[in-house]
């Protein structure tokens, strides 16, 4: 929800900026000088909380980009604050037919504030270049207008920045830096309060480019080494000019210096998370298994007909139920038959059973008389012993059986993160997690930096927090979320 919040504060921010920026160029022209300087330092103002919002998402180089796009506008404010001090009543269309050119310079340098809009720190490294060189257009076309050096920030170069390298470190941006009268006498440049000799530095009117010594680079922990902490670092250069003095109202040239002093830093502290799960798994196997019961005994006579059933109740959850049904320990039977149904958890068998027919024998022995003459031929019939059988139902069945599995060293997702970061972890009967293993280490250094061994509790509402081996980071887990963040040091 932070990191949401961070968002959406930064969206607000930029369309704020981008918003003023149009109104301040389409309204130029008629507003008043001085409510136009105002309205130019609000745009500063606003560019700087947009740099700021940028900075804790950890885009430092464009975060850098709007920065330097506040001191063009803040120094675009004091120097017209300077020229029309005495005339921030009137308005820009009614200055001199000399000075008129100044209004589209000034429509210039908002259009390019408005062109920052979407762009990538690469793309906007150009845009801040034309908006430094419309500002220096200015500074030499309005009247009255001293020729002290100007300082509109720095930008770092380096592995971790987004802005290309080319061939140097850091850019000091500005104007004036160098006066003919002192025969362009060089700044002094310091970086972490070591003097840059002149062989690492390219001095021109407009910028200084420095090249920084590789022992003050592993002291400021600036360059290629990813794996390098990342800090800030100060970075000051003092540039000299002439200003005109007077002594008893006599008129000479006095050599100055100012100092301007800046702060960066190389990047932002980018790290990266992996980390393993120890706990169990619920499994569920479908387990084999076999049924059979039988009805009582059925007993019939010769020539006799009856029937019998068998039941048999399986377990809940018995699935892939398969019966059959069949007369066992049968005696004196003719015929049969037999057949069983599934219904749920009940098997049902049922059949019926006839007996065997009776053995009868006819006889010519017998003859005449009164028996003759009542049944004719003479016949005797016997039936054997009583039938019987018996009514077997059987068959097969499977039933689930869960079982909680143990596993570990489950890899879980790679996070990157800038200063804390948070991992849904949901641990339930499904998937119950006991422990968390995380190394951590810097964005694209393989040597870990700081590792963290968390034991979660049996109970899920309680909450679980270990720092991490070094002391660099703490984890928490809650609510089945981890949560990771940098400890300050």
């Amino acid at each position: 929800m932070r990191a949401v919040r961070r968002i959406v504060l930064f969206l607000s921010i930029f369309a704020m900026i981008f918003g003023a920026a149009q109104v301040a160029r389409a309204q130029l022209a008629a507003l008043t000088i001085g409510s136009a300087i105002q309205n130019i330092g609000e745009l500063a103002k606003q560019l700087e909380n947009g740099a700021q919002a940028l900075i804790q998402q950890g885009n430092t180089a464009l975060a850098q980009q709007q920065m330097l796009a506040a001191g063009i506008l803040r120094q675009l404010v004091l120097q017209l604050s300077d020229t029309y001090k005495g005339r921030l009543d009137d308005t820009f269309s009614s200055i001199a037919t000399a000075e008129a050119n100044v209004v589209n310079d000034v429509e210039g340098v908002l259009e390019d504030v408005s062109a920052l809009e979407g762009k990538t720190a690469a793309d906007a490294q150009e845009i801040i270049y034309k908006m430094q060189g419309g500002m220096n257009q200015i500074i030499n076309k309005i009247p009255l207008v001293s020729r002290d050096p100007v300082f509109y920030g720095m930008i770092v170069r380096d592995a971790f920045s987004e802005i290309p390298r080319q061939g140097f470190d850091l850019e000091f941006l500005g104007f004036n830096f160098s006066d003919q009268r002192l025969d362009n006498k060089q700044p002094e440049v310091f970086i972490a309060g070591e003097a840059i000799s002149n062989d690492n530095l390219a001095i021109q009117e407009d910028r200084i480019q420095v090249r920084i010594p590789e022992e003050i680079k592993q002291r400021i922990g600036f360059g290629d080494d990813k794996c390098a902490k990342q800090s800030t670092f100060g970075a000051s250069i003092k540039v000299f000019y002439k200003t005109r003095r007077s002594f008893m109202f006599i008129p000479f040239n006095k050599e100055t210096s100012v100092t301007y002093n800046a702060f960066a830093l190389t990047g932002p502290e980018r790290f990266v998370m992996k980390g393993e799960l120890n706990g169990t798994i619920k499994k569920t196997t479908d387990e084999p298994a076999t049924f059979s019961t039988r009805s009582s005994q059925v007993t019939y006579g010769c020539e006799e007909n009856n029937s019998g059933a068998a039941i048999s109740t399986l377990p809940d959850g018995a699935k892939e139920v398969n019966c059959t049904a069949g007369w066992v320990d049968l005696s004196n039977t003719k015929t049969q038959s037999a057949s069983c149904v599934v219904g749920g958890s009940t098997v049902t068998a049922s059949g019926t059973v006839r007996g065997r027919d009776r053995e009868c024998i006819v006889s010519d022995v017998l003859t005449g008389g009164l028996f003759k003459a009542v049944v004719g031929r003479g016949t005797a019939c016997n039936c054997p012993g009583g039938g019987h059988a018996t009514l077997q139902l059987s068959g097969t069945y499977k039933l689930s059986r869960a079982e909680q599995v143990p596993f570990d060293r489950e890899a879980m997702d790679e996070q990157r993160f800038l200063n804390e970061v948070n991992v849904a972890l949901p641990s339930d009967d499904a998937k119950r997690v006991t422990g968390i293993y995380l190394l951590i280490s810097r964005d694209q250094c393989g040597v870990v930096l700081d590792r963290i061994n968390l034991d979660l509790p049996t109970d899920p509402s309680r909450t679980a927090v270990q720092s991490s081996v070094n002391g660099f980071f703490k984890a928490t887990y809650r609510a089945e979320t981890l949560h990771l963040q940098q400890v300050n040091q």
